[in-house]
Parts: structure tokens; C-alpha cells; sequence
């Protein structure tokens, strides 16, 4: 199995940044944040860097952080993708749909979904194998479980 090095976070909402921050304070990772708007990817590091501040971590390093506003930008060189968008299945099939045209072939996708059955967004994909769920509790940065669902 290939090691995990480039995580893209799909959604700069309240859980993409906190899954962001979580990634980011592990020298490990490099991370790529995706989200279509651009003022809310715009203002995602002073957003995750007052995360940060809020809770005292002085690991988080926005240095590792790339912004992308395409999905092929994104997800081009993932290890793996994490989707943290809005709770509408129409989305999360497209955006994986489009993100499995660009990502590399054993990158892994993971819907941060509590209420979608995973099964149902990996819908769309011609590998399906490669869809996992991997729901955070919420804030990512102080509860730190995730539940890992399989397809």
C-alpha cells in the first residue's frame, strides 16, 4: 500500500477546515483545500489559522496548505481525497465522479458523510473500491474519532 502524503479536503466549510487543520499540524502531509467558491478558499488559511490559535496548537503549518479552485487541481497528485461539501448526494456523486477523471489511480476516496449511505455516492464511479466513508466528529481539532465505513 502507498504511503499517504498529499491529502485534498474537498469543502472549506467548518468541517473541511477542521480536517485541514487536523492534517496540517503532521509534517507528513501536504495539503490541497478545494472549494468552488472563491471567497470562501480564499479566506480558508486566516480561517484555519485562527482554528488553530482558538485551541493552542502551535503544529498546524499553513505552509503545507495549497488552495485549489478546480477539482483536477485538487486531486491531481492525492494520496487521498476527503469530501466535506454540502449534504446533497447530486454533489458528492459529481464531484467524485470528476475528481476520479484526475486522481491518480490508487488514491482513496473518503465521504465525510454522516447521513448518505457511502455506497450510494460511490453510485457514479467506475471503481467503486476505492470509496471508504470516514465520518469526523465535530470539531475534528478537539474530538479526535472518525468512523470508517467500507462499500
Amino acid at each position: 500500500m502507498k504511503k499517504i502524503e498529499h491529502v485534498a479536503i474537498m469543502g472549506a466549510g467548518a468541517m473541511g477546515l477542521g480536517i485541514a487543520m487536523v492534517f496540517l499540524e503532521h509534517p507528513e502531509y501536504q495539503v490541497t483545500l478545494y472549494n468552488r467558491t472563491l471567497s470562501n478558499l480564499e479566506a480558508a488559511p486566516d480561517k484555519i489559522r485562527a482554528i488553530a490559535q482558538s485551541v493552542n496548537s502551535t503544529r498546524c503549518d499553513l505552509s503545507r496548505l495549497k488552495l485549489a479552485i478546480t477539482v483536477k487541481d485538487a486531486v491531481s497528485d492525492a494520496d487521498f481525497i476527503l469530501e466535506s461539501i454540502s449534504e446533497k448526494l447530486e454533489l458528492k456523486q459529481q464531484m467524485f465522479a470528476e475528481a476520479e477523471k484526475y486522481a491518480p489511480a490508487g488514491c482513496i476516496f473518503a465521504s465525510n458523510t454522516s447521513v448518505k449511505p457511502i455506497t450510494s455516492i460511490a453510485e457514479k464511479l467506475a471503481d467503486k473500491s476505492r470509496m471508504i466513508g470516514t465520518h469526523w466528529w465535530n470539531p475534528p481539532y478537539l474530538i479526535p474519532l472518525i468512523e470508517v465505513v467500507q462499500t
